[in-house]
């Protein structure tokens, strides 16, 4: 069995993926509002298109660490009990 031929992108197919990630985007913005260390992980992706891309390992592992650190935590709020 072959492998199917790569298909190029198309402007539609790429508004498509934007539209999803956007929309992504959207639902993950409202779900963390009102969890500080949630908003400021969704922050520090918005601010990935003004660093080198050499620097977006760093950026994607403090956003990583911040989750992880909110997940981990999450049973633990006040409004919890």
């Amino acid at each position: 069995m072959t492998e199917p031929e790569p298909q190029p992108v198309t402007d539609a197919a790429e508004a498509d993926v934007v539209d999803t990630v956007d929309d992504v985007l959207a639902r993950a913005r409202e779900a963390a509002a009102g969890h500080p260390g949630l908003e400021e992980a969704l922050r520090r992706l918005d601010g990935l298109d003004e660093l080198d891309v050499e620097h977006h390992p760093e950026a994607f592992d403090a956003v990583h660490r911040a989750l992880r650190e909110a997940l981990a935590e999450a049973g633990n709020s006040p409004e919890s009990t």
